[in-house]
Parts: structure tokens; sequence; C-alpha cells
């Protein structure tokens, strides 16, 4: 386990301040922002502030809360199927293989093909 000391919790905030510009939360920045915005309606006086503080907190509490439940959910499914690991490995290696030759259009696969 990694010590809590200064230098890491510096780190840690870093690298979450810079995770909102990975492309993965890019395209979620303008609902929220929008959504911050539309809770004050004109100026922001200091109930309107309150307001929006709140807004911004649930918002952002509401997102942690569904990725650490995500993150721990993915974490125990991939420690129950670690002793597979080599089997899957070698699996997940062939899916690879596979879609790079049907994306390189050297394989046909017909129901990759179709639209629905």
């Amino acid at each position: 386990m990694v010590p809590l000391i200064p230098l890491n919790l510096i780190i840690a905030y870093a690298a979450g301040f810079l995770t909102f510009f990975a492309g993965c939360l890019v395209p979620i920045a303008p609902v929220y922002v929008g959504y911050l915005a539309g809770s004050v309606p004109e100026g922001l006086d200091a109930k309107h502030k309150a307001v929006f503080t709140k807004n911004a907190l649930v918002f952002t509490l509401g997102f942690l809360s569904i990725f650490l439940l995500l993150g721990f959910t993915v974490n125990t499914l991939a420690r129950s199927l670690a002793t597979y690991r080599p089997i899957l490995e070698k699996i997940g290696g062939l899916f690879l293989i596979v879609f790079g030759l049907f994306f390189a259009k050297l394989i046909s696969i017909p129901f990759l093909e179709k639209t629905y």
C-alpha cells in the first residue's frame, strides 16, 4: 500500500485534475457546466452561490460514486479471474487478431457487417 505522504496526495490530485481533460470526460463537461449554469438564473448572490455549490457537489459526488462502484466491481471481477489469466490473454489476443483482420478487410464476418 502506498503511504499517504503530501507528495503522493499532490500527484493524485494532479492526476485527477488532468483526468477532467481526458477524452472520455470531455463530452460530459458541457452537460456538467450547462447543468450548473442552469441553476443560477441571474447573477450570483449569496443564495444562488449556495445552490450552485450544492448542485456542483451533488453532481460530482454522483459521478464519483458511480465510478467508484464500477471500479470496485471490475477490480473484484478481475481478481476472481486472475487464475485464468494465461488463457484469457490468449483468447483476447485471438480476438484482437481476428478483429484486426476484419478491420483491414482481409476476412469477412457477416454478422458484424449488418446494420440493425
